[in-house]
């Protein structure tokens, strides 16, 4: 309201009376501030979208390669134990085809760590053996180079068909960053792979579905030493020990450059439970990646024949006296061309009965007797046969207690059992040497112009023998003749 003198009044609160506050600039800030917050937020939203997208993406394909790396470990002992199941299988790598073998490296072979898986030899060495699929033949059919006639196939992946091809290795076709993969390279080799590129060993890789691939390759540690069989105390005497015949449970593994620290302490082999254990016996990560397919931890093996079956201890049963045996172990005095032999006779023995009684070899009466010959009374039995006490001198010949031991069967009498069954202790020859020496001898020693000679060669045999029993043997001047 205006006053008289021309002024205007304020109202309390600071504003002309009947007027409105303006809110046009307030409206403007806050939707661009609402707009920048949905930006941001949309913004935000997508980032996060497309990081949960691309761990989608990565993750199925992390489920992916898992699956075929799966499916190639199944494949992998599927074909093990397809190939190797068989006691009658054996294995060997490609360096097998090395086109030198004189010298140290392997010449000529472009993968050397390929495993092949073989037939081995599952009749007599003198029979005629068929294989499951192919024509019969005998074993010298089978020396050829890489025993091609025995091989079945090669143990990693490969194109169909090409895994029964012998000489796959030698020169590998399309084994490209393309069409196969490094399975054992330079992260396990270490600087080795550069050196010796025939041990980076590939494996092709094989389509899984329409986009998967997959590979895989089986490594024999069977063929590897045992790093825990380290040098052990001599607790045995020197002799004890020289007469151990290497049972001492010990390998060469200390005598390797870089390896020294393991003869150092006897008990340290029990302590390296894999490879990376022996960093701490101070071996250097390269020396131990040289020899990554030289050693192992884990080698363990079947005590089977490659003819198919299981062996057996037979210490409890040959402990037995020999008349206690088992009916199907026990030699019954007489009955000679039924005594019981170590496995079947080969065709060729069966067909010359009258003959078999000589196959001292096949006899499970001989094996036990030479079980026990530790024994002070190794095997005497009430029918005559078996080996006898201590070894005694006849003055012309050794003999045990009750019967003479024969040095040697009379040609004459093949076919007669000569009423001698059984081992006696006598020293064991352990090596037969030959020395060779040049003679002259002047043809016309009276002569003094005639200088011919006459030229021998001459052969020293030396026997030398193990006497395990200690048992004292004197051979008198002139007895053997």
């Amino acid at each position: 309201m205006l006053d008289w003198n021309g002024c205007c009044r304020k109202n309390d609160v600071g504003r002309f009376p009947g007027t409105r506050p303006s809110t046009k600039g307030f409206a403007l800030v806050a939707t661009v501030v609402l707009m920048v917050l949905l930006t941001v937020l949309a913004l935000g939203l997508l980032s996060l979208s497309g990081i949960s997208l691309r761990n989608a993406s990565q993750g199925s394909a992390q489920a992916e390669a898992k699956a075929n790396a799966r499916l190639a470990l199944m494949l992998a002992l599927g074909e093990l134990q397809k190939e190797m199941g068989p006691d009658t299988r054996i294995t060997s790598e490609s360096a097998l085809l090395d086109a030198d073998p004189d010298t140290d490296v392997i010449d000529g072979v472009g993968q050397s760590h390929w495993l092949a898986s073989y037939n081995s030899w599952g009749d007599w060495l003198n029979a005629s053996y068929t294989l499951s699929q192919g024509r019969s033949m005998k074993i010298a059919d089978t020396y050829t180079a890489g025993r091609e006639r025995m091989f079945r196939r090669w143990l990693l992946s490969m194109p169909e068909g090409m895994e029964r091809t012998l000489r796959a290795p030698v020169s590998p076709e399309n084994l490209d960053d393309k069409n196969s993969v490094v399975l054992v390279g330079p992260g396990t080799l270490g600087t080795s792979a550069e050196r010796m590129p025939d041990r980076v060993t590939r494996a092709y890789l094989v389509p899984v579905g329409e986009t998967g691939k997959q590979a895989w390759w089986i490594g024999p540690e069977n063929h590897k030493a045992k790093v825990s069989l380290t040098g052990q105390p001599r607790e045995l005497a020197a002799a004890q020990w020289e007469n151990s015949q290497g049972d001492t449970a010990e390998v060469g593994v200390g005598t390797l450059a870089g390896f020294e620290a393991l003869d150092s302490k006897s008990d340290l082999g029990e302590k390296l439970i894999t490879t990376n254990t022996l960093r701490q016996a101070q071996v250097e990560k390269d020396k131990l990646d040289q020899h990554f397919f030289d050693l192992t931890s884990s080698s363990q093996g079947v005590v089977a024949s490659v003819r198919g079956q299981l062996k057996k201890d037979l210490s409890l049963l040959f402990e037995k006296d020999a008349e206690k045996l088992p009916v199907p172990y026990l030699y019954e005095a007489g009955k000679v061309d039924h005594e019981p032999s170590i496995r079947p006779m080969s065709q060729d023995l069966l067909d010359r009965r009258p003959k078999a009684a000589a196959r001292e070899f096949a006899s499970w009466t001989n094996m036990q007797q030479y079980y026990r010959m530790y024994r002070e009374n190794s095997n005497v039995n009430s029918s005559g046969t078996g080996a006898g006490l201590s070894l005694k001198w006849s003055g012309s010949q050794p003999y045990s207690e009750g019967q003479i031991c024969l040095l040697y069967r009379d040609r004459s009498k093949v076919g007669q059992w000569l009423g001698d069954n059984s081992y006696h202790r006598m020293p064991l020859l352990a090596k037969l040497t030959f020395v060779y020496s040049l003679m002259s001898e002047r043809i016309t020693p009276g002569s003094p112009t005639d200088l011919r000679y006459r030229l021998f060669l001459v052969y020293t045999p030396v026997f030398t023998y193990w006497n395990p029993y200690n048992t004292e043997l004197r051979i008198p001047d002139n007895t053997l003749g």
